[in-house]
């Protein structure tokens, strides 16, 4: 069914396939089987990947409908020692000894989204690396204790080139919109920013990397990879051009 994705007698739209999820699936996979110790994108030694993780959030109110909470936040792509909640839905945990924790954004034509239903100020970047944070707390995991803590945009280098991701991926940027968010939430909230977001910002690496360089990157390991996976991410740009 899929190989007749982008055909006149296909039976499903060809997004269904060319899309920057199978995409960034795709690379995850490669980067996994194949030795690059190197790469942001490799996993550590015992870590995984995992597609369309959910990150717990740390704003949410009182649990009572309040209107302020946000609900999980939803991960491209994680990389990292972390083990996923019973029930199936990818909700993510640190290990007590995890040294790798990688967050991946993925984009084709788009950009990160602008803000949260509660908090139009409060965007993809912001609420991530809040998520991080809360998660690193909730594991009782030190930001100086892992060797790898990161949050990356993978997109078409062009739209790099054009700056649409430069405010929000800033870090004074990113600690702005957290620091407001959390005034609305109260003092313990204040604690928080103090004893984890700070640290963990301030260890993160956070960037921009283009799928045009990762077909480079596999280009040098494996050449054939490489070029199958540049094939791909031709169609999901032909199916998504930029808006």
């Amino acid at each position: 069914m899929l190989s007749l994705c982008g055909h006149a007698d296909g039976i499903m739209p060809a997004t269904a396939l060319y899309n920057k999820k199978w995409l960034l699936r795709l690379f995850l996979d490669r980067f996994a089987s194949s030795p690059h110790p190197a790469h942001p994108l490799s996993p550590a030694s015992g870590a995984r990947w995992f597609s369309d993780a959910l990150l717990a959030a740390r704003f949410v109110g009182d649990g009572r409908g309040d209107k302020r909470a946000e609900g999980y936040t939803r991960a491209d792509g994680a990389i990292g020692h972390f083990r996923l909640g019973s029930g199936g839905h990818g909700d993510l945990s640190l290990n007590a000894k995890a040294t790798q924790f990688v967050v991946i954004a993925a984009k084709l034509e788009g950009a990160l989204s602008s803000g949260a239903k509660n908090a139009s100020y409060f965007d993809q970047a912001a609420r991530t690396v809040a998520c991080m944070a809360h998660l690193l707390e909730k594991s009782k995991l030190r930001p100086e204790a892992l060797d790898t803590l990161s949050y990356h945009v993978v997109a078409p280098a062009k739209r790099i080139s054009q700056g649409i991701f430069d405010k929000q991926l800033d870090k004074s940027s990113i600690r702005d919109k957290v620091l407001q968010r959390a005034k609305v939430f109260g003092a313990a909230h204040r604690i928080w920013i103090a004893g984890w977001f700070e640290p963990a910002l301030e260890r993160m690496s956070i960037s921009a990397m283009s799928w045009e360089d990762l077909v480079g990157n596999l280009r040098t390991a494996d050449k054939a990879s490489g070029s199958v996976l540049k094939k791909f991410y031709d169609q999901c740009l032909a199916y998504n051009p930029p808006r």
